[in-house]
């Protein structure tokens, strides 16, 4: 599958999925044009208006350290080329046996020579892969915040939370030190964002919950503020709840429960 975009390569940014093996994110830096895509394995292309990539060369390159612009050679041509050679000969044979009946004249010959010289093509095509579409991800968010609280019923850990201008196509939700046992998430349906796909699981006492789908930001947050913490048992420790847009860490909490 190939995928098209409006503009050229250099106005959009790459950057590797971090919780989704083998993916990347899209970006276009213009307004209301292509937004923001999340690509997997299943596009083999992506052609923009003045470039083309494969999904396996960003990937490979998303995965080295180098900063260093890339050449990269395509053997575009050379499938095609033998294609040509073979079709020059069936021809040459073809025409030998027409001038067995049928002398070519001197104009026909002119003619075949300037077939011939069209039909030689490189062999090799090259590219430069630019390290400026690339974004380094970092970990640091954007929203900080940390405190101590006694045992409480319920918390709403994104309650006070401030909305994102950014476009959105995918958000992750974190709660670290999440016991299945004894602790539990809730949260209003009615306010799910339309259109959107999830997934949840529990892994080494992480809770993980992954939105897809192009969102509007009054849905989600209005969603994200839903999100209720609960847990049967006396609440002993830390419990440190993340949200991630679009591959940006955008807010942690960090909760130290007291006696």
């Amino acid at each position: 599958m190939k995928v098209h975009f409006k503009g050229k390569s250099a106005e959009y940014e790459i950057e590797k999925s971090h919780f989704c093996a083998h993916a990347f994110v899209v970006k276009d830096k213009i307004n209301e044009r292509d937004g923001v895509n999340f690509i997997t394995s299943n596009v083999d292309f992506l052609e923009f208006s003045d470039e083309h990539f494969s999904f396996d060369e960003i990937i490979k390159f998303l995965e080295t350290s180098s900063d260093e612009n890339t050449i990269i050679v395509d053997e575009f041509f050379e499938k095609d080329e033998r294609n040509l050679k073979e079709k020059d000969l069936n021809s040459q044979k073809n025409h030998s046996n027409q001038n067995e009946d049928f002398p070519c004249n001197e104009e026909e010959k002119l003619c075949n020579k300037q077939e011939k010289f069209q039909l030689t093509s490189a062999e090799y095509f090259s590219r430069i892969f630019c390290k400026n579409l690339f974004v380094k991800y970092t970990k640091e968010f954007e929203k900080n915040k940390s405190f101590e609280l006694s045992n409480v019923e319920k918390l709403e850990f994104f309650k006070d939370l401030e909305e994102s201008e950014q476009e959105l196509c995918f958000v992750k939700i974190e709660i670290l030190n999440y016991d299945d046992s004894c602790d539990s998430i809730s949260f209003n349906l009615e306010l799910f964002p339309s259109g959107v796909s999830y997934k949840y699981g529990i892994y080494k006492n992480i809770l993980r919950i992954i939105l897809l789908g192009k969102m509007q930001n009054s849905e989600l947050f209005a969603f994200l503020r839903s999100f209720i913490y609960k847990s049967k048992d006396k609440i002993i420790g830390e419990k440190i709840f993340t949200l991630t847009l679009n591959q940006n860490p955008f807010y942690k909490l960090k909760i130290k429960f007291i006696a």
